[in-house]
């Protein structure tokens, strides 16, 4: 309803409940003399066209506990022009807020939150902090769906530097956005908001330290940008707590396509809603990233350096589809991930024709899943990659009845790779190499130094077809013999005869494993191995 006047005489009450709306438009009055009864609930919608102009609020109003002061909710501008700071607000949008050109709007220790229509827009040169403060819908009114989150416009014909050149915001010391369609988009979409940019609009800045994504549809997105990009993600929580307000599901928390340099570190992505209770499907993902760097790193909780390995807080992607998917139709991006761990997702790393790839460190809580005759579930899977360095990784079922895959290599071709000092336990299949990773003479895909125990199938090389080609399997050669070189075998040890279907297995081309002998002063690795040979 939209009121002209209301007056509150002295004694009596004026009652705003949670969701009803309040609209006082023009040069329309709430007036409340001494001794007036104000019980505006904080979840109420008050529109005040005006702002403080439309109200006369007398020094001896009371509000009761749990109620609002009508200053509260009085939205000081929906449009940031200037240098401004609201500190400690409840406010309720109806209406998009804007922070222009040159405008800086700082929001802290403060609760906005947003009709299902309504959204920030950061223009060109605009920046917005979100410091310690929550960005939301109305989420206790059930006919109000989820807000449209922030749009951060950017100029995909400018550098980032300086900074004016895009739109700008920083979420930080526990800022929140929650419960949008997309938390923050690095560009201006078109009218029709479907996801595609208007024309040189992308390229805006996000920087998040310490921040909080919560029961987002998405979190963020980017879209094109050929410059570097300044934007990072630093001790952030990526999270799924509820089903969705508009009953959706969960997309990727952060989609990166065509963007360099989005540095993730020390962050977490996690879905928190009991396992088993919403099918694996619809539990989201963590990234997405087409044509783009994709960049995992630990952060270091203290100011040293080196950084002191108990002192790192790894990345952390749990209970999701998909923890990483990243695919290239182009040039080589970088791919460096790094002490990031991977629990029971249901496919944890996908990469696809992503070249030169750097995985190391990294923990890998596998999926446990039942054998079947077409596994779908795995730890890593590297699709017709190569370049790839994969060391000092931990794959892992947890469980002691052999469950899951750990690592895939598929397609990396007749170059020489290595996947080196792993190790591989309680898997049904540790490691399989499928189709074409072998190369001419001995070039190829070699497993070096890693340690195997409790599998199933240590490594397995498997063909999609046959009759196999010169190319199908492994390199023809795992490890060398070269005289007094402790190091050249290939040093795997391997899972114990009792608890193994087959150490190796083999559908593919015949390769020749040399391991350590156990002579005196030398290496015993393993003495026994149950091999599976090439079909006839």
């Amino acid at each position: 309803m939209i009121w002209h006047i209301i007056e509150v005489m002295p004694g009596c009450t004026l009652n705003i409940e949670a969701c009803a709306t309040l609209n006082i438009k023009h040069d329309g009055l709430l007036i409340a003399h001494e001794g007036a009864v104000l019980c505006i609930s904080p979840q109420a919608i008050n529109n005040l066209e005006n702002g403080y102009s439309n109200l006369q609020i007398s020094p001896g109003v009371i509000i009761p506990t749990g109620y609002y002061h009508p200053n509260q909710f009085v939205v000081p501008s929906f449009s940031i022009n200037s240098i401004e700071n609201w500190n400690g607000l409840n406010l309720n949008f109806t209406e998009n807020l804007i922070i222009e050109a040159g405008g800086i709007l700082t929001i802290q220790n403060s609760t906005l939150s947003f009709a299902a229509d309504n959204k920030i827009l950061i223009k060109r040169g605009g920046q917005l902090i979100v410091d310690n403060s929550t960005l939301t819908s109305f989420k206790y009114c059930s006919e109000y769906g989820m807000w449209r989150g922030i749009e951060v416009w950017g100029n995909s014909e400018l550098s980032q530097i300086p900074q004016s050149n895009q739109g700008w915001v920083r979420v930080i010391n526990g800022g929140k956005i929650e419960i949008a369609i997309c938390a923050i988009k690095t560009f201006r979409p078109t009218e029709e908001d479907n996801g595609t940019p208007m024309q040189n609009y992308t390229g805006g800045i996000v920087q998040a330290d310490g921040a909080i994504f919560k029961n987002n549809r998405m979190a963020v997105h980017f879209l094109g940008y050929n410059y570097n990009n300044l934007s990072y993600f630093q001790n952030c929580i990526f999270e799924t707590t509820e089903a969705l307000k508009d009953n959706s599901i969960p997309d990727y928390f952060v989609k990166l396509e065509g963007v360099t340099n989005v540095r993730f570190t020390g962050c977490s992505l996690e879905n928190k809603i009991t396992p088993g209770s919403i099918q694996v499907e619809d539990r989201g993902s963590g990234i997405y990233a087409i044509n783009s760097d994709i960049i995992l790193l630990p952060f270091c909780t203290q100011s040293l350096t080196p950084c002191p390995e108990i002192d790192y807080q790894r990345n952390l992607f749990k209970n999701l589809y998909r923890g990483v998917y990243g695919l290239s139709t182009g040039p080589a991006k970088t791919v460096s991930i790094d002490r990031t761990d991977f629990e029971t997702n249901y496919r944890g790393l996908y990469l696809s024709a992503m070249n030169y790839a750097t995985l190391t460190r990294n923990y890998v809580h596998v999926w446990e899943e039942q054998f079947t005759q077409n596994p779908q579930t795995y730890g890593f899977y590297l699709d017709q990659c190569t370049g790839y360095h994969i060391e000092s990784n931990n794959f892992n079922s947890e469980n002691t009845a052999q469950r899951g895959i750990g690592l895939i290599i598929h397609k990396s071709g007749q170059a020489n790779n290595m996947v080196y000092n792993n190790t591989f336990s309680n898997l049904r299949i540790a490691t399989q190499a499928q189709d074409e990773n072998r190369g001419r003479e001995y070039d190829g895909l070699c497993y070096k130094c890693n340690d195997f125990s409790n599998n199933l199938y240590d490594i397995r090389a498997t063909v999609s077809q046959t009759p196999i080609n010169i190319y199908s399997g492994i390199a023809a050669r795992q490890g060398a013999d070269i005289a007094g070189d402790n190091m050249a075998p290939a040093g795997n040890t391997f899972t114990l005869d009792a608890q193994a279907g087959f150490n190796l297995s083999n559908f593919a081309n015949a390769f020749t494993y040399y391991r350590h002998l156990q002579v005196a002063g030398g290496l015993l690795f393993h003495w026994f191995l149950r091999l599976r040979t090439p079909k006839p």
